[in-house]
């Protein structure tokens, strides 16, 4: 040391110097981020290449305006600090009491009709199912925008403008059957009849509060009308948000495991490095909670849970299964969890819808809807229950019929078919401990999981280290195991809400907004828009997508903007299911398979 000071006032480094220092750390830190992030985020990006103009203009737009809405959506309180609000009525009797800030009605409307032209328009080279689908959805969200309006003149001339815009695209999908050589015109053409439907509603709610005297807010009670039915269908899209937040751990461990490898330190001091590590992550979640009189963490249900998944993971190995799963692999699960809540959620919307239709006609309509809807809750409550085996059981089906097709065809047990009955063991276990209340010591969440992980990982360090049996290709599983225990509790980071910053922002949001980014990164390789890059189809599709998401972060924002507290609540709820019951099997697959991602090969 003091020959290097010596040295410096020998020889003082000139602003040259320093110059040239900042250039050489810019170049290793845009370097660095080249090749560990940003280029990981690319090879998921949608592949445009081929694509017309106008497709290109068109996704750029979405995603820019996805990223608007996402960071938006951590500031939503600065809309109603901001602006005046306005009160959100509905048309059922049990929802909760919201105010909206009022610039944001005319905004949120827009971005329907925006999001609503982009499903339309990839919806025109859809399958005839999948377009009828959309269609009928269409039609019933459109009904909301015509039961808000005045009677005077203007009013019916805006009625007529509606029903000429639905007419107009009744006529495109009619006329432009199949995928276009031009999308962006019949988009310009679907946009301008979207626009027209939902402007022309929204000055029909708005002529209707003139002759009311403002006694209601009937412009925000039309957007909150549409956003809350149209709530039901974000339900698969925030599953597999949330469950991208376990996807993102997986990536960084094999990040930093790979960076770490590559700076070559001796096994000696990595070994020494990495339990000290668990040592201390030992401390903190087993011994500190038993000096605290706390409750210990790591639950025996945890141990049989990860010991359950580890074994049919090196079953599958020994007989020879595949590794690597296929970037779409966890959609599959993700979308039945959300297929189902939004089945239930529909199912009572129109059960409730035909209960407040009996109440207008009076008389036994009143004793009828009570008589409905206390049926109808109890029939949600009892599948909601039966929704986490029911979903376990189809997938362990899925995965079965998989690995029989494989077997047929002389191939080996694909990855994917392992993955599904980790995913089935793992939610079926979470589910029989949920289900019983006697066993209700028995149950377990995350912290258990990282507590046992962690401190699995610290006793096979030192058994192996003990018995002279670590080798280099178990001390990096050892790392791995480590950082992604470490990385997974990233969850809770952005979840805490009594964090400094993220409490501030909205921990909620930010779980959300970080898993919706990551799901919008890698939709190319995750929804296959980046197969047959040659076929016009696929630019339909990916226009059905960013509608979806356009479509999906609108409503998310309108809610978190409007503090639709009931709403908020059921969306992170499903986000955290995505997050522990996809992902995490997801984490412990790529774990125990030794996956490229996580082991930060190529």
């Amino acid at each position: 040391m003091r020959q290097i000071l010596s040295l410096l006032r020998r020889f003082p480094p000139t602003l040259v110097h320093w110059r040239r220092l900042g250039q050489a750390l810019w170049l290793a830190l845009r370097g660095g981020w080249r090749a560990l992030v940003w280029g990981d985020l690319t090879s998921g990006m949608v592949n445009l290449r081929g694509a017309p103009a106008s497709v290109r203009m068109l996704v750029w737009t979405a995603l820019l305006l996805l990223l608007a809405l996402l960071l938006s959506l951590l500031f939503n309180d600065v809309w109603r600090a901001a602006f005046a609000l306005r009160p959100v009525s509905f048309l059922t009797v049990t929802s909760a009491p919201a105010l909206a800030p009022r610039p944001l009605i005319p905004i949120t409307l827009g971005l329907l009709a925006l999001a609503w032209a982009y499903i339309l328009s990839g919806a025109l080279a859809a399958g005839r199912w999948l377009k009828l689908f959309v269609l009928v959805v269409f039609a019933v969200d459109f009904f909301f925008s015509l039961t808000y309006g005045g009677g005077s003149g203007w009013s019916a001339l805006l009625l007529s403008l509606q029903l000429a815009g639905a007419a107009g695209i009744a006529l495109i999908f009619w006329r432009m059957r199949g995928p276009q050589r031009r999308p962006g015109v019949a988009f310009a053409l679907l946009l301008t009849c979207t626009t027209a439907m939902w402007m022309a509603g929204y000055m029909r709610a708005w002529l209707l509060e003139q002759e009311l005297n403002a006694s209601e807010a009937w412009t925000a009670s039309l957007v909150g009308a549409e956003v809350q039915f149209m709530a039901v269908f974000l339900f698969p899209f925030v599953v597999m948000a949330g469950a991208e937040i376990a996807e993102l751990a997986v990536e960084m461990t094999g990040v930093v495991g790979g960076a770490i490898r590559g700076f070559r330190p001796p096994a000696r001091w990595l070994a020494l490095a990495l339990a000290a590590g668990l040592g201390y992550r030992a401390w903190g979640l087993w011994l500190a909670p038993l000096i605290a009189g706390e409750p210990w963490n790591g639950r025996p249900a945890a141990w049989i849970a990860l010991a359950l998944m580890a074994a049919v993971v090196g079953l599958a190995r020994a007989r020879g299964s595949e590794r690597e799963l296929p970037a779409w692999a966890m959609v599959a699960p993700a979308a039945a969890l959300g297929a189902t809540l939004f089945a239930a959620t529909l199912v009572v919307l129109v059960v409730g819808g035909g209960a407040i239709a009996l109440l207008v006609v009076g008389g036994e309509g009143t004793t009828l809807y009570q008589q409905g809807m206390a049926a109808v809750e109890r029939g949600l409550q009892s599948l909601l229950k039966m929704d986490q085996l029911a979903v376990a059981g189809l997938v362990a089906g899925w995965g079965a019929w998989m690995a029989r097709k494989a077997r047929q065809q002389g191939r080996n047990l694909p990855a994917v078919a392992v993955f599904a009955w980790v995913f089935a063991i793992w939610s079926a276990w979470k589910w029989a401990l949920a289900s019983r209340p006697e066993w209700a010591v028995w149950q377990f969440d995350y912290t258990d999981m990282d507590a046992v992980l962690s401190l699995a990982a610290l006793m096979l360090l030192a058994g192996l280290w003990a018995t002279r049996r670590l080798t280099e290709s178990r001390l990096e599983w050892l790392l791995a195991a480590a950082l992604l225990a470490w990385f997974l509790g990233l969850q809770d980071f952005l979840s805490d809400p009594l964090s400094p910053l993220f409490g501030l922002l909205g921990a909620q949001a930010l779980f959300l907004s970080v898993g919706v980014f990551m799901n919008v990164m890698s939709a190319g390789q995750r929804f296959l828009l980046n197969e047959n890059l040659a076929d016009p189809r696929r630019f339909h599709r990916i226009l059905l997508y960013f509608g979806y998401a356009l479509l999906s972060v609108t409503i998310t924002h309108w809610q978190w903007a409007a503090h639709q507290r009931a709403q908020i609540h059921l969306i992170d709820l499903q986000a955290r299911n995505g997050f522990l019951l996809v992902g995490l099997p997801l984490a412990f697959y790529a774990l125990f398979a030794r996956t490229n991602d996580i082991m930060g090969e190529t």
